[in-house]
């Protein structure tokens, strides 16, 4: 559409009406800005729990995770730190995502997990260095993304999910955004809370087969959020010079 004005006079001032033909949003989505994602994929045994052959949830959770990765943009980096009694950064940031994603898939539970211990803490601390790291883009935002179906645990008496929640604050106060999702019908929902940045950062799958929709939403949600900003420049059928 058009808005027209006969005459404005020399510095008077005159109210002028815009028009559009759909409305406009008063905030919209910038994807401008790179970001740089460390995966935390749990690898304990409890994620072999519901069987299958091959073993559910975590086969789902693997290729839910790998076509995450692939949705990201050229300019974002990938890396992954998986855990479970102990915590192991599998892949440094890179922006070689079809080769990371193949290389999530194909990641298996240890078979003396299925004794171990889930160690959220030092997964936490892995994905905190690697942000820090001199591979980190200055020019990016830094974003945690935490699969887990349960609390922390370790041997001992040690409060490791206190501990952990402690850990997840150390990153959010160094501008880490950490989103969580907890995966099975049973995780501990607090927690999962907890570890988020805030409760919209927060997603729980009862099933694998839920993991897609959400990391399809986390994706959606990178895109920075900021108000609409609408310049107006008008057009004249006179052409101004400047007499000194």
């Amino acid at each position: 559409s058009q808005t027209f004005v006969e005459k404005i006079d020399p510095r008077s001032v005159a109210d002028v009406v815009f028009t559009w033909p759909q409305s406009i949003a008063k905030v919209v989505r910038s994807c401008e800005i790179p970001t740089d994602v460390v995966l935390g994929i749990d690898l304990s045994g409890s994620m072999n729990n519901d069987g299958g052959a091959p073993p559910q949830p975590v086969t789902a959770a693997l290729e839910a995770a790998g076509q995450f990765v692939g949705t990201l943009r050229a300019k974002d980096q990938v890396a992954v730190t998986t855990f479970a009694t102990h915590a192991q950064l599998t892949d440094t940031l890179t922006n070689n995502r079809e080769a990371l994603a193949d290389k999530i898939t194909s990641l298996k539970i240890q078979p003396a997990e299925e004794r171990g211990f889930t160690n959220t803490v030092e997964a936490l601390q892995m994905a905190l260095g690697e942000l820090d790291s001199e591979r980190h883009n200055p020019d990016a935002r830094r974003v945690l993304v935490l699969l887990t179906d349960g609390l922390p645990t370790a041997a001992g008496n040690a409060d490791v999910v206190e501990q952990a929640i402690k850990q997840a604050q150390v990153l959010r106060e160094q501008n880490i955004d950490v989103y969580t999702i907890g995966l099975g019908e049973n995780v501990d929902r607090a927690f999962i809370q907890s570890v988020a940045s805030d409760n919209k950062k927060a997603y729980f799958a009862p099933t694998g087969s839920d993991l897609a929709a959400i990391y399809k939403e986390i994706t959606s949600s990178l895109c920075e959020v900021g108000p609409t900003k609408i310049d107006v420049y008008a057009k004249t059928k006179t052409n101004f010079a400047v007499i000194e």
